[in-house]
């Protein structure tokens, strides 16, 4: 079963997804860990993924369509995932589509939204 959830900023996707994949004993795929992995690397596409990292922006959609297509075919996304960063945009679904069986819209108020990013320790 392949599982996309979807919501605005401080819904709790991640949250909710992770525990989604454990209930249903299948893979997280996060593309923020891919891109996290890739800046690492010594390479035009590290130093892309490094640079979106530093400016708090999205990697262009050929580029996380690169890096969804290679982890896809791995063995533990067989089975099925699920995932919360995979596609952020249309044309990234247009440009490949993983199927999903299911999509679950997380829905809360931007009230909320704001206070909860707030209250996060992060960059």
């Amino acid at each position: 079963m392949r599982i996309l959830v979807v919501g605005p900023q401080g819904s709790g996707k991640t949250t909710q997804t992770k525990l989604l994949a454990q209930k249903l004993g299948l893979s997280y795929l996060s593309t923020g860990d891919m891109t996290r992995s890739l800046a690492q690397e010594d390479s035009s596409e590290g130093a892309k993924a490094k640079a979106a990292l530093e400016n708090g922006t999205l990697l262009d959609d050929e580029l996380i369509v690169s890096l969804v297509k290679k982890v896809f075919y791995r063995p533990q996304y067989q089975s099925g995932f699920v995932t919360d960063s995979y596609p952020m945009t249309l044309k990234q679904v247009e440009m490949f589509d993983p199927g999903f069986d299911k999509v679950f819209s997380l829905n809360i108020s931007e009230d909320e939204s704001i206070k909860r990013l707030l209250g996060r320790s992060r960059n």
